[in-house]
């Protein structure tokens, strides 16, 4: 579970994003203000669905469309997001265009950037070493356009009992797509 805060267009939002993982799948869900239900989603290596239940709308995207940002069309096309969920970034992306910076000055808490250097996002990623392997801490993202995402873990379950209905993502037929 990750405490998150979002700055959109200088706006501010919090919420509670609980992530599940899966074999080939990984779920998420979001609690907003008193528990409300924020956000249910799935992503895959492919592609990304995600539900805003109180906007009634829904995304549905491949990743690499969705991870075009405004300056760097498809220079994001080799990031495995669900990779970095479980392995350090270090040797993932030696053919692509993007860089990686690394901080090992603690050996069991790694820091990396991930960007490119033509292009004004950028992500920060923290980790640290748990059974059976590593995990993220924290995440920094920033668009370079005044959007970020700032994230740092609460809680982590290892072999958590996960009731399959967190991994289906129910969408209204009257919900409207969002298409970035």
């Amino acid at each position: 579970m990750f405490d998150v805060k979002l700055r959109r267009d200088g706006k501010p939002t919090s919420f509670r994003l609980e992530i599940y993982q899966a074999d080939t799948i990984t779920a998420f869900s979001g609690r907003g203000y008193l528990g409300k239900g924020a956000l249910k989603g799935i992503v895959d290596k492919d592609s990304i669905l995600v539900y805003f239940p109180t906007l009634n709308e829904y995304l549905y995207e491949s990743t690499t469309t969705l991870l075009d940002i405004k300056d760097c069309v498809n220079d994001l096309d080799n990031l495995n997001l669900l990779k970095l969920l479980k392995k350090l970034p270090d040797d993932k992306l030696m053919e692509s265009n993007l860089k990686i910076t690394s901080n090992y000055e603690n050996a069991k808490k790694p820091k990396f950037a991930i960007f490119n250097p033509d292009c004004s996002w950028k992500i920060d990623i923290n980790y640290d070493k748990r059974e059976p392997g590593w995990r993220i801490k924290s995440f920094f993202i920033d668009d370079g356009h005044d959007n970020t995402i700032k994230s740092e873990r609460r809680t982590y379950k290892r072999n958590a009992n996960i009731p399959y209905k967190r991994f289906i993502v129910s969408i209204p037929d009257d919900a409207e797509r969002i298409i970035p």
